[in-house]
């Protein structure tokens, strides 16, 4: 599919898909806060908490993630 399709398919500027298609850079992205250990074991312990029939909301999950931070 050329550029000019696209653009007409998805709705979207055409200098914007040639910018995507023509750039080699990657995405800019912010560091991490946890490793990647720390966020599979944070992954696990919210499913064992959920099994257990105490799942978390996004607020609860963020004040654990902020404890942890601020302890470490």
């Amino acid at each position: 599919m050329i550029i000019r399709e696209a653009s007409d398919v998805y709705k979207s500027p055409r200098a914007t898909l040639a910018r995507r298609v023509q750039s080699d850079s990657e995405a800019v992205r912010h560091p991490t806060v946890l490793s990647e250990e720390e966020e599979i074991l944070l992954c696990e312990h919210l499913t064992l908490v959920a099994e257990w029939g105490y799942p978390l909301t996004r607020t609860n999950l963020r004040y654990m993630v902020k404890d942890y931070l601020d302890k470490k």
